[in-house]
């Protein structure tokens, strides 16, 4: 049996670009974007205030009282990233189960949280080996590509999705890495296609910046000044890019998903 590359991928863009199925995905990312710029805005400016003026002890107890609220605010956007995009999951292969996608995805919310972790834990472990890290994390993501579906669609244990995933990447290793290759390179040129304005933006700010008018020591004031006038499209620029993150995420899920299913076929 031959997997259907074309019929997947055509599926898989209807179900990304829908708005219904991304916009959910672009409340998370926005937050998390906003979240990660309030840190930058925060977080720069007082570090240079302190570091240079207070003692290291000081400067350690500082650095907590930021990290802390900001990796405890971390932590609940990721529980509620793994409900949201255990309901996508779902919506993946009931399509018309919308509304009931996010109800079912509480009921299989431990199960898909304790896979995740275990392969948080697998593939950190393996990323963390000197040199050759990186490859043994590629390897084990490709061993556990398909574990959010084993939870979600075949309401398989943590373990058992993981033991699952790994005996369809045995079975057919080729196929899960063309699969992997291919929806690695869609959402990358997804994403690029939204990020254009932004990139227009930033390369004219740059070719401004390197002008021989611009004094070297006004440098950041001008950043400041220059910025200004453009300041909403470099927010509509973001927000762009951010939706083009969205919707290849939901098509990553829905591709993941048409092979997953495929795949499970074949071996049945």
């Amino acid at each position: 049996m031959k997997l259907d590359y074309g019929k997947s991928i055509s599926r898989a863009f209807r179900f990304g670009f829908s708005p219904k199925r991304w916009l959910p995905l672009f409340l998370l990312n926005l937050t998390l974007a906003i979240l990660i710029i309030s840190f930058i805005m925060i977080f720069i400016p007082l570090f240079g205030n302190i570091s240079g003026t207070q003692p290291d002890s000081v400067l350690t107890l500082s650095l907590l009282s930021i990290l802390g609220p900001l990796v405890l605010i971390a932590l609940f956007w990721w529980l509620i990233a793994m409900w949201i995009i255990g309901a996508i999951i779902n919506q993946t292969y009931k399509e018309d189960e919308y509304m009931k996608s996010w109800k079912l995805s509480l009921n299989r919310y431990l199960c898909l949280l304790a896979a995740m972790i275990l392969v948080a834990i697998i593939t950190g472990l393996a990323g963390a080996i000197p040199y050759v890290g990186w490859v043994f994390s590629i390897v084990f993501g490709l061993m556990f590509f398909f574990v959010m579906q084993g939870v979600m669609i075949t309401k398989l244990g943590p373990v058992d999705a993981l033991k699952n995933s790994y005996k369809i990447f045995r079975k057919d290793t080729l196929d899960v890495f063309l699969i992997w290759l291919i929806s690695i390179v869609i959402t990358l040129v997804i994403v690029a296609i939204f990020a254009i304005p932004a990139m227009i933006f930033f390369v004219g700010l740059l070719i401004t910046f390197i002008s021989p008018t611009i004094p070297q020591a006004g440098l950041f004031s001008a950043l400041l000044d220059s910025s200004q006038p453009g300041l909403l499209v470099l927010i509509v620029s973001g927000i762009l890019v951010v939706i083009g993150m969205s919707i290849s995420q939901a098509f990553s899920f829905k591709l993941q998903t048409e092979f997953y299913l495929q795949l499970r076929k074949k071996k049945l």
